[in-house]
């Protein structure tokens, strides 16, 4: 987590994203060693999944090819372990893969790789306690997203938070339709 403060200190972080395993596990490892010589921040770490339910058309081919090329979890886990970088990296993860996985041995892996923070977009804020707890027993932020449709639950969302927020700018999947400019500005205002 302090490497999330870090990302922050005190301004604006520049957030990049890669899907793990895409164009293969090699880019992917040579992409993040390269990290402290970019403006880049923080990168989030997509873990492929077959059934990307929040993402859109891009990152979901993306993902699908990964999964054809045998790219799973603890192929993402063997590569992180060999990349340095004193940059923060999150995991945008979806839950069924940390559930198989099993969530004491997915969050000692993270840990263990350097691992800062987890996004796991379809998991609900409503069941999401336990596993933050978890989280923070590992010493890893379980990142927050807030939607325009959040609004009523920003308060207890954010009461909660920890790392940094995820805003959320559009409805539906990634790169679906963006609200509009005066309901975003109300949600940042919000949070």
């Amino acid at each position: 987590m302090d490497k999330i403060s870090a990302a922050f200190n005190g301004k604006k972080a520049n957030i990049g994203y890669i899907l793990a395993g895409y164009p293969s596990l090699e880019y992917t490892k040579e992409f993040l060693n390269l990290l402290d010589d970019s403006i880049l921040d923080l990168v989030e770490v997509g873990i492929p999944y077959s059934d990307p339910l929040a993402d859109g058309k891009v990152i979901a081919n993306a993902a699908f090819k990964a999964c054809e090329n045998g790219v799973n979890i603890t192929k993402v886990f063997n590569i992180l372990k060999e990349v340095k970088t004193k940059k923060a990296l999150v995991f945008l993860v979806y839950y069924n893969i940390i559930l198989t996985y099993g969530e004491d041995r997915f969050l000692q892996d993270s840990k263990d790789c350097g691992i800062s923070g987890i996004l796991v977009p379809d998991m609900p804020f409503e069941e999401s306690s336990k596993f933050a707890q978890k989280c923070e027993e590992y010493g890893i932020a379980l990142i927050r997203l807030i939607a325009p449709t959040s609004t009523k639950r920003s308060k207890e969302i954010l009461s909660k938070a920890n790392g940094f927020i995820y805003a959320v700018g559009s409805l539906g999947v990634t790169g679906g339709e963006q609200s509009s400019i005066d309901r975003l500005k109300d949600m940042i205002k919000t949070i």
